[in-house]
């Protein structure tokens, strides 16, 4: 199993509510910069799955780009990758998905740097995912400490 997390771009300081926060011009620019930098990796993805907040799907519409093989009805939208969400739901989902799964998934710190550590196994904080930051991990089996970083992006 193949695991890209993508961190959202950067985002406006504040709105009404957090959830309806909207990407800035340079959190834009980071994810043009970072996604069209690994294209040819990103070439396995068959599936894309973003939290629903409005600041991950604009980063989502955007990753889209870069995976032109595939269509709307790949991507999915799902409530547990938002920011305080328990990262066992995700480990608890990936362990129900077949060993084929490539999957992109965009969401927000602290969810996805906590996923980066459980994954690999890292100390808290090891690596930082700054916005538009990615990561690839191959999971020979989903469980703590079992996946491998093959590489993290920065903007």
């Amino acid at each position: 199993m193949e695991v890209f997390l993508l961190r959202h771009g950067c985002a406006e300081p504040s709105a009404a509510r957090d959830r309806d926060r909207r990407l800035t011009a340079e959190g834009r620019e980071e994810l043009h910069r970072v996604l069209r930098d690994v294209s040819g990796e990103l070439a396995v993805v068959n599936r894309v799955l973003v939290s629903p907040y409005v600041r991950a799907q604009q980063t989502s519409d955007i990753a889209m780009e870069y995976l032109p093989h595939l269509s709307s009805n790949h991507r999915q939208t799902l409530d547990f990758l938002t920011p305080g969400s328990n990262p066992q739901r995700l480990l608890d989902w990936l362990a129900g998905q077949p060993d084929d799964l490539c999957a992109l998934f965009v969401t927000h710190q602290p969810l996805v740097g906590t996923l980066l550590d459980e994954l690999c196994g890292f100390e808290t904080g090891r690596y930082r995912m700054g916005t538009g930051a990615l990561a690839h991990l191959h999971l020979p089996l989903v469980g703590r400490g079992l996946a491998d970083l093959i590489f993290l992006k920065q903007p």
